[in-house]
């Protein structure tokens, strides 16, 4: 990761903020405690590294990135590591439009929208899907029990 320009004070800074965040939503939705403690800080790690990912010309200072990370654990508060990684994979590709010269927490909120309709129309299609095999399957075992 190319984070050298937060290092010191400025990345344990934002990590401090980062994690009194995380506590006062208590947002953390992994399994094992080892990644608990540090959820907050591969998020911050994750926004970094996009943060210096290409030749965005206007980058995000200290602030607005915690200010991101804080928007994203209050409007997002269910998400994990993994949707986290994939979502900030996408904006890496372009998947969500491109950067343009400048990088802020709106574009990243509004992306981050994007994606979470994505994930609710994802599961439900999943529920329905479910639903639809379970009546199918019940309504064999009904022919199967009418036939006996």
């Amino acid at each position: 990761m190319n984070i050298e320009k937060y290092k010191g004070n400025e990345l344990e800074l934002i990590q401090e903020q980062v994690k009194d965040i995380k506590d006062a939503y208590s947002v953390v939705r992994v399994e094992t405690p080892l990644l608990a403690e540090n959820y907050s800080e591969q998020l911050v790690k994750m926004l970094i590294e996009l943060n210096q990912f290409g030749n965005i010309k206007y980058k995000m200072n200290q602030s607005q990135i915690t200010e991101t990370i804080n928007l994203l654990f209050s409007e997002f508060p269910r998400l994990s590591l993994q949707e986290y990684a994939l979502f900030f994979r996408r904006i890496k590709t372009g998947y969500y439009g491109q950067l343009y010269e400048s990088l802020d927490g709106i574009k990243i909120m509004a992306f981050m929208r994007d994606y979470y309709q994505e994930i609710l129309r994802a599961y439900h299609e999943f529920k329905e899907e479910k639903h639809l095999q379970y009546k199918l399957e019940a309504g064999c075992r009904d022919l199967a029990a009418y036939y006996k």
